[in-house]
């Protein structure tokens, strides 16, 4: 994958989301996402808040993004297939 921050996918609906005025794309939330975040949710047993960030890197996963920037490291570092990048 080059180093673009969001592949260019065709969505669920079968168009390209449209870019947002910074250029950026939406990403789909992709129908595996909830089993994703299951298993996630199971094998870094996640409790509370936490489980918004894994359901974030379980549509980042779903749609082959492994890289995210955050200042909110700690949950993001757990999982090993996601690059963690302060801006």
């Amino acid at each position: 994958m080059s180093r673009r921050a969001v592949p260019d996918r065709v969505g669920a609906s079968g168009r390209r989301p449209p870019p947002t005025t910074s250029g950026m794309r939406f990403i789909p939330i992709l129908p595996d996402v909830v089993d994703r975040v299951l298993v996630l949710v199971r094998a870094y047993r996640v409790t509370g808040a936490s489980l918004f960030d894994f359901q974030i890197m379980a549509t980042m996963l779903g749609n082959g993004i492994t890289r995210v920037y955050t200042y909110d490291r700690p949950d993001f570092e757990k999982v090993r297939e996601i690059e963690v990048l302060t801006p």
